[in-house]
């Protein structure tokens, strides 16, 4: 069983920006961040301080990500755009906002340098008391993915610990986000609490913070650290800018569904699939059309596109595209016509996208409902001039698809895709992409292709290998483990993306327990035995009971049938669900015992 959450955000408007330009406008645009990561970018609206934007995106995050943060900018064409101001969302205060989600106008803040930290240190703390007193050992191992404080896109990066008084400072490593340090740090005589900071040295001025981590007494006692630990900025109090800055009218929504093994969705999946390679003669009698019946309006997008990704997984997109039709087709008297929002010209309109286009730009070697057995495109090959290279990967070789830094090349948008050739040797592909969004729609589409392959790599360089060294972590052997982990769960949430057949079947689910009222009243209406049902729910006997027993299935209106299906398959899922949920809790408490 496993977790998903999507977080959907739609970058609406801003207004009242500050001019950044001296012609008395700004030229505003706004990127997005989750933990750091650019994850998306809109379009740059020019010469106004009234942007509309209206653009939406969603996601798929790991359940330990931590805040979202909205930037916006200046485009400049000669030099560095500039900052306009953020604004920074905690995973705690979007959840707090569910299930309605944000939806306001919220004030941008200024931009502190020393809040903009990123990365993680692995260390390996030990505390043991002598003779003349408490004695610290903090072996200060590495650090990955640091904010790049210079312009060549790189820190120069020295850790500093504090124990009570006393400090002492690791060497400084220059030119890097990946620093190796693997130096041990001794204090003794006091005690107090543990605070590890990291900075970047600066031959002129102040050097720049680039975060740190703190450990009280107690867990130096009890539990030492041991690992990697993500820094932090120094405590402080985010206050927006009193609308001095403008501010930006958000949408954010995040949705956490626990995500079921395959087998428990599979009953649903064949009703569904059920309606499409045996229609009945009655279109209103299948399971599918009656998911469209008690279906809201505003649901029926989402649930258009949660069904386009089930049947292109399985193959079935062309039944599906022809059972759309007809069902359309079939609606004849005006009334119906004018219901044309419903599944079926949403989905038709997915299906055609789909089949037209491909999915993501990529082609596959098969038809491009049986899935992706081979990447195939036509990039700039880095370094080769004006040429062009074209070049085929199949999918089953790929060990990791990561970003590339930007001063590995000196060029922006760029990822690598890590495969394992026949003899076992890793060769690596470096791509540059047009703009961050198709980055990541590119990084999305191949994590999702790949995420069951074996022996998928745990780390890599975000750099290159050049001038006999790696660019990130300036290690000389070319063979050395990689310097940053990788990634496979941060991925884009696309429509035509149909590889996680098991999240939209809980879509689907889901969708369905909204309209179980209404899918039990249909049942109510079109059963043969409606006043016995009546009659036993004022006994106070369950109406699902009835659903499942109490009337014999072949002399029930194929409508009441395919009702009764639906509601059975929504109370073993519900009950799956809540199976779950309980041992979730038992095991939750059985670690609280434990520690």
């Amino acid at each position: 069983m496993a977790r998903n959450i999507s977080l959907n955000f739609r970058v609406v408007e801003g207004r009242d920006l500050p001019a950044k330009d001296v012609s008395g406008n700004s030229d505003p645009y706004c990127i997005v961040k989750v933990d750091h990561e650019v994850v998306a970018r809109t379009a740059t609206v020019w010469r106004n301080l009234n942007p509309f934007w209206g653009e939406e995106f969603t996601l798929h995050l790991p359940l330990d990500f931590h805040h979202l943060a909205f930037y916006v900018l200046d485009e400049d064409t000669i030099g560095h755009d500039d900052i306009i101001g953020k604004i920074s969302l905690s995973k705690e205060t979007i959840a707090a906002a569910s299930p309605r989600g944000i939806d306001s106008w919220l004030n941008l803040s200024h931009v502190d340098p020393d809040e903009e930290v990123q990365g993680e240190i692995h260390l390996d703390v030990k505390l043991w008391t002598e003779a003349q007193g408490p004695r610290l050992r903090c072996h200060i191992i590495e650090a990955r993915d640091l904010a790049p404080r210079d312009l060549s896109g790189t820190s120069d990066p020295f850790a500093r610990i504090f124990w009570g008084s006393q400090s002492l400072d690791t060497v400084t490593i220059k030119k890097t986000r990946f620093p190796h340090w693997d130096e041990v740090l001794e204090l003794h005589g006091e005690e107090g609490p543990l605070r590890v900071e990291v900075w970047d040295w600066d031959m002129v001025g102040k050097n720049d913070f680039l975060g740190m981590v703190e450990f009280p007494p107690d867990v130096l006692l009890q539990c030492p650290p041991s690992g990697w630990f993500r820094l932090l900025p120094f405590a402080s109090a985010e206050e927006d800018a009193g609308g001095k800055l403008g501010a930006l009218r958000l949408k954010v929504r995040l949705a956490e569904e626990r995500i079921l093994p395959s087998v428990y969705y599979q009953p649903l999946i064949d009703l569904l699939v059920e309606s499409v390679l045996s229609p009945a003669q009655d279109d209103t009698v299948t399971p599918l059309a009656m998911l469209d019946e008690v279906s809201s309006g505003e649901s029926r997008q989402d649930i258009a596109t949660q069904l386009v990704k089930i049947f292109l997984g399985r193959g079935l997109a062309v039944p599906l595209l022809d059972y759309l039709n007809l069902r359309e087709v079939s609606r004849t008297n005006e009334e119906t016509k004018a219901d044309r929002s419903g599944l079926a010209v949403v989905g038709r309109t997915h299906l055609r996208q789909d089949l037209d286009l491909g999915v993501l730009g990529y082609k596959s070697s098969s038809h491009v409902t049986q899935g992706f057995s081979k990447l195939a495109w036509c990039e700039q090959s880095v370094g080769a001039g004006p040429g062009q290279v074209r070049t085929s990967i199949p999918v089953c070789r790929i060990c990791a698809v990561e970003r590339v830094d930007e001063n590995a090349f000196q060029q922006p948008h760029m990822m690598q895709v890590i495969t394992k050739n026949r003899d076992g040797q890793l060769d690596t592909m470096y791509i540059q992409c047009k703009n961050v969004n198709e980055l990541n729609q590119w990084l999305s589409a191949i994590r999702k292709a790949s995420v069951c392959n074996e022996g998928m790599l745990p780390s890599c360089h975000p750099g290159a290998f050049r001038g006999n060294r790696w660019t990130c972590c300036l290690q000389q052997d070319r063979t050395v483990q990689g310097c940053s982990r990788t990634h496979s769960a941060v991925t884009l949430g696309d429509w035509s993306d149909p590889l996680d057949p098991d999240t939209e079947a809980q879509m689907v689910y889901q969708q369905l327990l909204l309209g179980r009222d209404k899918l039990r009243k249909k049942y109510i209406e079109f059963s043969e035995e409606k006043i016995k049902l009546e009659q036993e729910v004022m006994k106070g006997q369950s109406c699902l009971e009835e659903e499942r027993s109490g009337v014999p299935e072949q002399e029930r209106p194929p409508t009441a049938t395919a009702a009764a299906h639906l509601l059975a398959v929504l109370e073993d899922l519900e009950q799956a669900h809540k199976t779950f949920e309980q041992q979730e809790k038992e095991q939750v408490a059985r670690g609280s015992l434990h520690s």
